[in-house]
């Protein structure tokens, strides 16, 4: 008798979920109202000009990097190349003090200026 009621309650509420679903009682679907999109702005950054301000700058380290010739004092370097990134120095016993200069832009890596007692005595492009 008990299991009789149990299957009975079971198809009753079997039923009703049945109806529920078949007559719309589940998830009601709603379409979105027409909405037209904002209008989007963009700037764009001309890259053909940025690359070329950056082939300029390249361009004209490397002519300032070429004026620099073997013998010239610090004073003479700075005005073509500017202050430098870094400075390395080294007092060398017997031969005084050797100053690198690195400076990290323009062409390449870097270029490093070697001035042996404040006279300019190598150049070196960094890769």
């Amino acid at each position: 008798m008990f299991k009789k009621v149990l299957i009975g309650v079971a198809i009753f509420f079997g039923f009703l979920i049945l109806i529920g679903i078949f007559f719309g009682g589940g998830e009601k679907k709603t379409q979105a109202p027409n909405v037209t999109p904002k209008e989007e702005k963009t700037v764009e950054t001309p890259k053909a000009d940025t690359q070329k301000a950056e082939e300029e700058k390249t361009e004209d380290f490397e002519k300032a990097y070429q004026k620099i010739k073997i013998g010239m004092k610090k004073e003479q370097v700075k005005n073509i190349l500017g202050e430098p990134d870094s400075i390395d120095e080294t007092e060398v016993a017997g031969l005084g003090k050797i100053e690198n200069w690195y400076y990290y832009k323009g062409f390449a890596q870097g270029v490093m200026i070697t001035f042996d007692n404040g006279k300019v005595s190598s150049k070196t492009i960094l890769k």
